[in-house]
């Protein structure tokens, strides 16, 4: 800015260049970079990631399910110990119930299977799936299997009934023993009788009894 001032001597005035107010320049501006920038400098987001999703035809399924089933080899079984049935020993009856008072109703051949389904209380018979009964003395291999659920009742013996006819009862009446053949001794006639080995007169009775005297 130029300021004007009038000499006191004179009329002319000479311009005196006065300094004015100097203008200060902003300083340079400086790139600082901030504390966000420093940290996502440091701190770099993670990147993102698409997520596709293959989508299969049927037939690629179809391949898919034939390649897993074809490359997965197969486990192999483990051969399982098998127990061998029961069998008879010998022919054996099977009867109607434990015991042989029961009747007979079917039979068993030697090495026949037998399918036991029950036992009874003492385990000395078996009853099979068809309902008989077989004494487990005549079984090889006998299971371990329940009690039975029913037990047929024992049979009770038929009574034999004979008819009640009356005999006739038969009294045999005794008889006398005949007398043995005597020898005469004396023969009396017709005019005495005899009296123990003698003869007395008619008219006299005889005391001694029966002799050897003969009529």
């Amino acid at each position: 800015m130029l300021a004007f001032s009038a000499s006191a001597c004179g009329s002319s005035a000479t311009p005196t260049a006065v300094p004015g107010p100097r203008l200060l320049s902003a300083p340079a501006a400086t790139s600082t970079p901030s504390t966000s920038a420093t940290e996502e400098a440091d701190n770099p987001p993670p990147p993102v990631v698409s997520t596709i999703t293959p989508v299969f035809t049927s037939a690629v399924r179809r391949a898919l399910a034939t390649a897993s089933t074809t490359s997965t080899p197969s486990t192999p079984s483990t051969p399982s110990t098998a127990i061998p049935d029961p069998v008879a020993n010998t022919a054996a009856n099977l009867r109607a119930g434990p015991g042989t008072n029961y009747p007979i109703i079917g039979s068993a051949q030697t090495g026949e299977t037998l399918r036991i389904a029950a036992r009874n209380p003492q385990g000395d018979w078996y009853q099979l799936a068809s309902g008989a009964w077989i004494a487990a003395a005549l079984i090889d291999r006998a299971p371990a299997v329940p009690i039975a659920a029913v037990i047929p009742a024992s049979p009770v013996p038929a009574t034999a009934t004979r008819a009640v006819t009356s005999t006739p009862v038969i009294v045999v009446q005794p008889t006398a023993a005949p007398l043995p053949a005597r020898t005469c001794c004396k023969h009396c006639g017709s005019t005495s009788k005899p009296c123990g080995d003698t003869c007395i007169s008619l008219s006299k009775t005889c005391h001694v009894g029966v002799g050897c005297a003969c009529p």
